[in-house]
C-alpha cells in the first residue's frame, strides 16, 4: 500500500499521540522511502523477468527447430531405406547410398545438438524463473519487515509517551500534597494574663505580645 499510494491517513493512534501534522509528516516520510525502494525493486524485477521472457523465446525458437531438423531426418531416413533396395536389386550405385548415409548422418548431428541446446534453455529458462519469485519472496520479506519495524517504532513512541505521562502526574500528585500540607499548618500562641494560660490560634502576621 506504501508503495502505490501518494497520500495515506495517518493512523488514528499515531495521531493521537503526536497530533495530526506531525503524524502526517511521518507517514509521508514513510511513503518516500517506501516508493523510492519500490522503484529500484521494480527496476530489479523488470531485468530479471526480461532474462527469463528471453530464455523461454529461445527455448521455443529452439524447440521448433529440433522439430524442423527431426521432420527433415525422418524424410531422409525414409529416403535412404527406399535407397538401400534399389541398391540391393542393383538400380542404384552404393556411392550414392553412401552419400544418403553421410548426409543423415549430419542432419542427426543437428537433431541432437538442437535437442541439447533444448534441454539447456529448459534449465536455463527454470533458473530465470526460480531468481523471480525468490526476489519476489525477498520483497515480501522486507516489507514485511519494514511494517513490524514501524508498528515496534509506534509501539515505542506509546510507551514513552505513557512513561512521560505517568511522571507528570506523580510529579503533580507531589506538588499537590506538598500545597495541602502547608495549608494544613495552624499557628497557635499561648498567652499568659495574671497566673491564666489560654491558648490562641493565629496565623503567620499575628502578633506575638
Amino acid at each position: 500500500q506504501l508503495e502505490r499510494k501518494s497520500v495515506i491517513e495517518p493512523p488514528r493512534r499515531l495521531v493521537d499521540m503526536v497530533g495530526k501534522t506531525e503524524a502526517q509528516r511521518l507517514v509521508s516520510r514513510a511513503v518516500s522511502l517506501a516508493q523510492a525502494s519500490a522503484t529500484i525493486a521494480e527496476g530489479e524485477r523488470q531485468s530479471l523477468t526480461d532474462v527469463a521472457i528471453h530464455a523461454g523465446n529461445r527455448l521455443s525458437d529452439l524447440k521448433e527447430q529440433a522439430g524442423e531438423v527431426n521432420e527433415e531426418l525422418q524424410k531422409r531416413q525414409a529416403r535412404l531405406d527406399e535407397m538401400q533396395g534399389l541398391v540391393k536389386r542393383g538400380v542404384l550405385r552404393n556411392t550414392r547410398l553412401e552419400n544418403a548415409e553421410s548426409n543423415i548422418f549430419i542432419v542427426r548431428n543437428r537433431r541432437d545438438q538442437s535437442l541439447r541446446d533444448a534441454t539447456k534453455a529448459e534449465f536455463e529458462l527454470a533458473q530465470a524463473n526460480s531468481a523471480v519469485k525468490r526476489f519476489d519472496a525477498e520483497r515480501q520479506a522486507r516489507l514485511a519487515k519494514q511494517i513490524s519495524e514501524l508498528e515496534a517504532q509506534i509501539d515505542d513512541m506509546e510507551r514513552q509517551i505513557a512513561s512521560a505521562e505517568l511522571i507528570a502526574g506523580v510529579m503533580g500528585s507531589r506538588a499537590t500534597n506538598s500545597n495541602v500540607g502547608l495549608d494544613a499548618v495552624k499557628y497557635q500562641i499561648v498567652r499568659r494574663a495574671g497566673g491564666d494560660a489560654r491558648i490562641v490560634d493565629a496565623n503567620e502576621s499575628t502578633l506575638l505580645e
